[in-house]
């Protein structure tokens, strides 16, 4: 059976494939790790009867599962991430968790990916996020959808050489009131499925964290009336072991 390694080019143009072990073919499939599977199939993009090292394929930023198949049958599939370089762990476990959202298609989830938005700082009420998206009662289309955002990491010191890092993401599912299903048991089921999706290998695209925790949010009232919307948001901390280093 070919196995498949891939490696970032850190430069926002895509991956280095290299295949080894081909029995007969074999077809390299990729899939973007992001919306449901019927919206994202898998591509092919190499194709080979000899071992492969550090072909160039380009793909855009963000997460994928890679496959390669041959005489043999198929491999695990291996996830990764395509990066321009600049983006800290922190940023990627933060696109990384709403691709993770967008992929499971949750019931009371938006579908659409455009309704998922990052933002650069927390939104702790719902007056915040209704000024961000300039969203009164006649508006508020604006604002319904689920919003991600980084709260401060936190540090643990493992021993005098390494040490553990918490990345903590909090996302917001706002939801209007009068929607059929904007029962509290949509939102606590829904949350049940997100945390149960976590195996052993939590962020398959970004191998640096090896542990995913839930924590429970807060629940956004509407203090000003302005608005006829629900929020309730979960903070996930995506934890990582890192080695002291000098830069």
């Amino acid at each position: 059976m070919a196995t498949l390694t891939i490696t970032d080019r850190a430069d926002g143009t895509g991956a280095d494939f290299s295949v080894a072990g081909v029995v007969g073919t074999a077809t390299v499939y990729v899939s973007r790790y992001a919306g449901d599977i019927a919206s994202n199939p898998f591509s092919v993009v190499i194709t080979t009867a000899v071992d492969v090292t550090g072909q160039a394929v380009t793909l855009a930023e963000g997460g994928y599962s890679a496959v390669v198949v041959d005489g043999s049958g198929p491999s695990p599939p291996v996830g990764f991430r395509v990066t321009d370089g600049t983006d800290g762990l922190h940023e990627q476990c933060l696109k990384g968790i709403r691709e993770h959202v967008i992929a499971l298609n949750l019931p009371s989830f938006p579908a659409d990916d455009t309704k998922h938005k990052l933002h650069k700082r927390p939104r702790n009420t719902i007056t915040e996020l209704t000024a961000w998206a300039g969203a009164g009662r006649k508006n508020q289309a604006n604002i319904e959808g689920v919003h991600y955002w980084m709260r401060p990491e936190r540090v643990r010191q493992v021993h005098n050489q390494r040490h553990e890092i918490e990345y903590r993401i909090e996302f917001v599912l706002v939801r209007s009131r009068n929607m059929s299903n904007v029962v509290d048991g949509d939102w606590t089921h829904d949350r049940e499925r997100f945390i149960e999706s976590f195996p052993l290998c939590p962020l398959p695209q970004i191998p640096e964290v090896h542990t995913v925790l839930f924590f429970p949010g807060i629940i956004y009232s509407d203090m000003d009336g302005q608005t006829d919307l629900d929020a309730q948001s979960m903070v996930v901390a995506c934890v990582a072991e890192k080695s002291s280093v000098t830069y």
